[in-house]
């Protein structure tokens, strides 16, 4: 993006390009976190309960402790 002039003003094509490239990475950045999870998940389980708590796909985030 930081050598396209104007981004707003891209080709059809280009943005389709970029949108494609932008779901394999996250794809990919998904992937890396789930086995991150796990990691954790078997080795830190407090850290993996707080994890849990704020993921980016939850709307609202909230590290409070709920029965």
């Amino acid at each position: 993006m930081y050598t396209r002039r104007d981004p707003a003003q891209s080709p059809r094509p280009d943005v389709e390009h970029l949108r494609t490239d932008v779901r394999r990475i996250y794809a990919l950045i998904l992937l890396q976190w789930l086995h991150y999870l796990d990691h954790i998940k078997e080795n830190f389980p407090y850290f993996f309960s707080f994890q849990c708590r704020v993921t980016p796909f939850l709307a609202g985030e909230d590290a409070t402790v709920r029965e």
